[in-house]
């Protein structure tokens, strides 16, 4: 049986092969290498950058290809199998369709194992160099907030910033409350600045402008700044300065530990938008199983049955897949789904249609 194995492993790899090189050029050719180019024409970037643009794209495009990939290289091998008839000397030797399907359960294995290293060890630093080639070396946080509230869920401070390059923040706006109660949530302080560094605990902003508020709501002075001290909770800053990083930009330790300070700042919405992401870092790969066995059972048929069907239901799963992907994870990111469900679904569905293929038909 090691070698039944081998050959069915080798057959389906090369096809596999081609799928994922034929997925990578489709992928990068439209949008990505004319983007480029037209940077480079028009002197944004240079031709090394541009070259480097493309290449930290790869381990993100195969990644997102491997599934895919998987699914072609089993159907077109399987496909050819049948069609000259091994499959049916491989029936007619006692070999069940289970057998073979366990077979390729190993290459599925392998490009899961594979799929996930390469997300968690290459896409992040790559995917970060991509984006500091883009904003000429800099890391561009934007349009940040930061609400603070105490125990009782008062509030007590919200933050808003325009852009953060690392150093700098830019056009700040800060608003104190003073309210012993959620019931009376009086805003005491607006305040208002170009520009702005964190200082271990405090804000150091530089020519601005406050608004004092009395408590009954009215306005009571206004005080222009060339230098103001304040002070904040040391999260925002955490935050802030994580949030130049994407969640393609982290590893399952970095986001794990960012969706905690999430958390644990009252940013629910944003954690379950990272916590969508971090599920995914493990269903994104294992779909390369999953699609790889529904490729195996769609190229599977009889010698002299049509193999139009085959591909039709292949392309139908391919493009399902692909259209629930991005559709479960923005319904997780509203809330409409978990987290765990929004990640998880598509490969659920794509399991679904396998076994019902698998149950109705004729091989």
């Amino acid at each position: 049986m090691k070698l039944l194995d081998k050959y069915l492993f080798t057959q389906v790899f090369q096809s596999f092969l081609f799928g994922l090189a034929l997925l990578i050029i489709v992928w990068i050719a439209p949008e990505l290498i004319p983007k480029v180019v037209r940077d480079v024409v028009a002197d944004n970037i240079t031709a090394y950058n541009g070259f480097l643009t493309i290449l930290y794209e790869l381990p993100e495009v195969i990644v997102k290809s491997l599934p895919m990939a998987m699914l072609i290289g089993a159907l077109l091998a399987f496909d050819r199998m049948s069609k000259d008839s091994e499959i049916t000397a491989m029936r007619s030797c006692g070999i069940s369709i289970y057998r073979m399907l366990g077979s390729i359960l190993l290459l599925g294995i392998a490009g899961t194992i594979i799929a996930f290293i390469i997300n968690e060890t290459i896409v992040p630093p790559t995917s970060l160099a991509q984006e500091k080639i883009i904003n000429k070396g800099r890391l561009i946080s934007q349009n940040f907030t930061f609400v603070d509230k105490d125990k009782k869920d008062i509030l007590k401070q919200v933050i808003l910033i325009e852009n953060f390059d690392g150093s700098t923040i830019n056009n700040i706006r800060i608003i104190n409350f003073n309210s012993l109660s959620p019931a009376s949530q009086n805003i005491k302080e607006i305040i208002a600045a170009s520009t702005g560094k964190w200082a271990k605990d405090h804000w150091e902003l530089s020519k601005g402008i406050a608004f004092r508020i009395t408590s009954g709501g009215y306005y009571e002075d206004t005080i222009y700044f060339d230098n103001e001290k304040v002070f904040s909770n040391p999260n925002a800053y955490t935050l802030l300065s994580k949030s130049q990083k994407k969640a393609k930009n982290m590893n399952l330790f970095e986001l794990k530990n960012y969706i905690n300070a999430l958390v644990n700042s009252h940013h629910s919405e944003e954690a379950r938008y990272y916590k969508v992401r971090l599920h995914q870092k493990f269903s994104q790969p294992f779909a390369v199983i999953i699609l790889g066995i529904v490729g195996v059972i769609l190229g599977l048929h009889p010698p002299r049955s049509s193999r139009f069907v085959g591909y039709t239901v292949g392309m139908f799963v391919i493009l399902t897949y692909y259209f629930l992907w991005p559709l479960t994870i923005a319904l997780g990111n509203i809330g409409a789904l978990p987290p765990l469900i929004a990640a998880w679904l598509p490969n659920v569905v794509a399991t679904l249609i396998g076994l019902l293929i698998l149950k109705y038909k004729v091989f």
